[in-house]
C-alpha cells in the first residue's frame, strides 16, 4: 500500500501544506544569522508552494475525491487555522507594541513579519487540525 492508498486527497494536502509551512519556518531561522531578520523575510516565500496544493484532487478515474463529510472536516478544520492565526497575530501587534512602547512607535519592518508568521502558523494549524479530524472521524 501506498501513501495514495492509505490517505484521502485533503489528508495529503494538509501534509503537504504542513511541510511547506515547516520549512518555511525553518528556512526563515536559518537565514537570520547571515541576512538579518528583515531580509530573512524572504524565507516565507516558500508557502507560495501551497498553491500547488490542489493537485491532490485531480480525479483518477470514476473515484469521488471529496463528500460532504470532508468538506464538513475542512471547514472546522479551516475556524481552528483561522483562531489561532488570529490570537497570534493579534499577540504579535501586542508584543510589538510592548517591546516597543518606550520609543513610541513600531518599526515597519515588523508588521510583515508578523503576517508571514501568522500565515505560517496558520497553514500548520490547519493542516494539523485536518489531520487530527480525519482520525478521530
Amino acid at each position: 500500500m501506498d501513501m495514495e492508498d492509505t490517505m484521502l486527497a485533503s489528508e495529503r494536502h494538509a501534509l503537504f501544506n504542513a511541510i511547506v509551512a515547516s520549512a518555511a519556518l525553518v528556512l526563515f531561522a536559518a537565514l537570520i544569522p547571515s541576512v538579518g531578520p528583515v531580509r530573512a523575510q524572504a524565507g516565507f516565500a516558500v508557502l507560495g508552494l501551497t498553491a500547488l496544493g490542489r493537485i491532490f484532487y485531480r480525479r483518477k478515474e470514476a473515484r469521488i475525491v471529496t463528500d460532504e463529510r470532508d468538506q464538513h472536516i475542512a471547514m472546522r478544520a479551516l475556524q481552528i487555522g483561522f483562531a489561532v492565526f488570529w490570537v497570534i497575530f493579534v499577540e504579535g501587534i501586542v508584543a510589538a507594541y510592548f517591546i516597543r512602547r518606550s520609543s513610541g512607535m513600531i518599526s515597519i519592518s515588523v508588521l510583515p513579519f508578523i503576517v508571514w508568521m501568522g500565515w505560517a502558523v496558520f497553514q500548520l494549524a490547519h493542516s494539523a487540525a485536518l489531520l487530527i479530524l480525519y482520525r478521530r472521524s
